[in-house]
């Protein structure tokens, strides 16, 4: 099977896709058996995917027909979030609508989390077809992430992480298992792409269309091979591709901006061939009719920081923005075109498509937001951790005044988002040990606002110092001295 082909084929495929008329004609539609929803659920997710890298959220510059398409006929959540800013617990807590707490590089989720079941297991359950196709080498089925699917493929086990062999093995899935399903049958699928993960520059060549000197470099960076994943992961191969094109020490070029200059349109290019593969992933799923009654979701499982706070490159340690907002676009019958400013959580999101689907409003710890599709309002709280930050590799963090990143487990960053405010504490933080921003007014969180003597900001840092105890189900050993003293005077502790 041909997957990819000239320049004009990708563009035709979305162009195709974009002009079926998806999930609105009831002609096209499977007669349903009972008054109850028994729609199909496929759920995709991209790596590293920046919500304000996509059209529909108001870039300019990175070509996204396909999610832009999806959100004009469906539902944009403005704010959605992350749990956790990192892979293996973001993923988890999608899959399972579980909030992960303390994780660590070395945690092993299924020894500890799972014990309420998966949402997967949920679909199994009231008789729907469940199978995932991911991109990826560590949410497998080894490390507990394939509970309750039937059919389970990691491309990793072919040494590719390439987003073509994700599309073929779920194209394969689609005509092989899903079309030849009972027809009153539903499905669940589960679907996760690498990239537009890092290292970047790998995107074929039709999709390297952002001019200038980029273009250059990721031809030098194609000449190094450090985009042949199934031999080197290591992003030093990358930094090195940087050193040589540049002539300067990657740290340095980092801390002047130019390492973001050579490499962020290599992300762009990564995003247009991922949004591309969601294209035609849909237009062939449309065409053999595995679309009628579907509700799709789109969105990622954190960002990508480009040295905006304090950090050379990545997102696991900080909450801020560029590493923890996500995008989430949602379509599907009865499903009206709306933007939706209310903050989100993933941990929500696999609540909602059972919701959805009629099967459940509420899974483990997450509770469904779809009265927010259908125009009502919704308040669940939304709550994050972060990875703790490791001595080995403090290198990664530049500019840190405050010293908000210093290594160790107790400094752990956690947050709250709540209408217009987010506060993220920083127990490690010089001065006050939270900051505040107005993410209406600053979505770029450059000014901290938070004060001590103010009523909301206080009510907010002492509802998040709260949500911290409870997720540590009270274990205030595993909480630094300046944050038991706090939740002291404030009433928490003895």
């Amino acid at each position: 099977m041909r997957l990819f082909g000239s320049s004009r084929a990708p563009r035709a495929a979305v162009l195709a896709f974009l002009a079926v008329p998806l999930l609105l004609p009831t002609a096209c539609r499977r007669p349903a058996k009972s008054s109850a929803p028994r729609r199909n659920v496929l759920l995709v997710t991209f790596d590293t995917m920046r919500a304000d890298f996509l059209g529909c959220y108001g870039d300019t510059v990175t070509r996204t027909p396909t999610i832009d398409g999806l959100a004009s006929r469906g539902a944009r959540f403005e704010w959605a979030f992350a749990a956790v800013p990192f892979t293996p617990p973001s993923i988890w807590s999608l899959l399972f609508s579980e909030r992960v707490h303390d994780y660590t590089y070395s945690t092993s989720l299924k020894d500890h989390n799972g014990a309420r079941g998966s949402v997967a297991e949920r679909f199994r359950a009231a008789g729907y077809l469940t199978a995932r196709i991911v991109g990826s080498s560590i949410v497998n089925a080894a490390n507990g992430y394939a509970r309750g699917f039937d059919h389970d493929r990691d491309t990793w086990a072919e040494l590719s992480l390439n987003n073509e062999t994700t599309l073929a093995r779920v194209l394969e899935l689609g005509t092989q298992v899903l079309a030849t399903r009972e027809r009153e049958r539903p499905y669940f699928l589960y679907v996760h792409f690498y990239d537009p993960h890092s290292p970047w520059g790998d995107a074929p060549p039709a999709f390297r269309t952002y001019a200038g000197e980029e273009s250059r470099f990721a031809r030098l960076a194609s000449q190094h091979r450090i985009f042949d994943r199934a031999n080197d992961f290591e992003i030093a191969r990358f930094d090195n591709a940087v050193q040589v094109y540049a002539g300067k020490d990657a740290p340095l070029l980092k801390k002047t901006g130019e390492y973001q200059k050579l490499v962020i349109p290599t992300y762009r290019s990564e995003i247009t061939w991922s949004d591309d593969v969601l294209g035609r992933l849909l237009a062939e799923f449309a065409r053999v009719g595995l679309l009628d009654d579907t509700v799709i979701a789109v969105s990622s499982d954190h960002g990508i920081g480009f040295a905006e706070h304090y950090q050379t490159w990545g997102y696991v340690f900080p909450l801020f923005n560029e590493a923890l907002r996500v995008p989430l676009v949602v379509v599907g019958p009865d499903i009206k075109a709306r933007r939706i400013p209310t903050p989100v959580s993933l941990v929500d999101l696999g609540a909602t498509l059972l919701d959805l689907a009629g099967v459940g409003n509420r899974h483990a710890d997450g509770s469904s937001f779809k009265p927010l599709l259908d125009g009502s309002g919704w308040d669940g709280p939304v709550y994050a951790e972060a990875t703790a930050l490791t001595p080995e590799l403090r290198f990664m963090i530049i500019d840190d005044d405050k010293n908000r990143f210093a290594p160790g487990v107790e400094n752990r960053h956690a947050a709250l988002v709540q209408g217009r405010y987010k506060i993220i504490h920083m127990p490690a933080r010089m001065g006050s040990k939270f900051e505040l921003f107005d993410l209406q007014d600053d979505p770029r969180e450059t000014m901290d606002l938070y004060s001590p003597q103010d009523p909301t900001h206080h009510a907010l840092a002492e509802r998040l110092l709260r949500m911290e105890m409870s997720a540590h189900r009270g274990a205030a050993d595993k909480m630094d001295p300046a944050t038991l003293e706090r939740l002291r005077a404030l009433g928490y502790l003895k």
